[in-house]
């Protein structure tokens, strides 16, 4: 029963009443999430606002397929970061990965990746990385990297854009690759490699009916 009420003197203030009027249209405080869902007996109501204490978030309860969330229309921002010193390098017995675990895909919402470090081609000759972004087996982004002459180093960062296209927690790999001859990567020697994924806002005007 979502919506405004004015009660008059002395009306009755109804059970119904407290549960559609009051207790789904109050921000509620928990300490946790597993508070939260002790407590909500049963399914919250699609509209539903609470604060958890432990993360400071303000969450919205957009149904079963969304489930609680920030608010729709603003960028969740930062979802998961890896930071490191792994060389992230091609080799003929197969390639390192910088890897990020557990990130909350959520449907509709528009993610951006950004990797950075410092690349490096040790070949003799001329050579081009190429790069790949997976989300779990599946290749969501592929891309050329610059190409480098033989021996050469330079700072080098990378950013993309993708929808998400269904609902899970996932992990994110990035992997190199090389065009022309093996010997090309991310150094993380002497400055820490970084891929990070940002939730910037959201695919679609409202989130997922359920």
């Amino acid at each position: 029963m979502p919506g405004w009420k004015t009660w008059a003197a002395l009306e009755e203030v109804t059970a119904t009443n407290m549960n559609s009027y009051v207790r789904d249209q109050v921000i509620a405080i928990y300490t946790n999430d597993a508070a939260r869902t002790a407590a909500g007996g049963g399914t919250p109501s699609r509209g539903s606002q609470s604060f958890l204490t432990d993360t400071f978030e303000h969450q919205v309860y957009y149904g079963a397929t969304t489930g609680w969330r920030k608010p729709w229309a603003l960028p969740w921002g930062v979802l998961g970061v890896y930071s490191g010193s792994t060389n992230l390098t091609y080799t003929t017995t197969g390639d390192t990965a910088f890897t990020i675990a557990s990130v909350p895909d959520v449907l509709n919402r528009r993610y951006r990746f950004t990797v950075s470090g410092q690349l490096v081609n040790t070949s003799a000759s001329q050579n081009q990385a190429t790069f790949t972004l997976k989300r779990g087996a599946s290749v969501i982004y592929t891309m050329p990297g610059p190409t480098l002459a033989a021996s050469v180093t330079m700072n080098h960062t990378y950013t993309g854009t993708f929808t998400v296209s269904a609902t899970a927690s996932s992990t994110y790999t990035f992997s190199i690759g090389y065009l022309f001859a093996n010997g090309i990567r991310f150094d993380g020697t002497a400055s820490p490699n970084l891929l990070m994924i940002e939730d910037i806002g959201p695919a679609t005007a409202t989130p997922p009916a359920s």
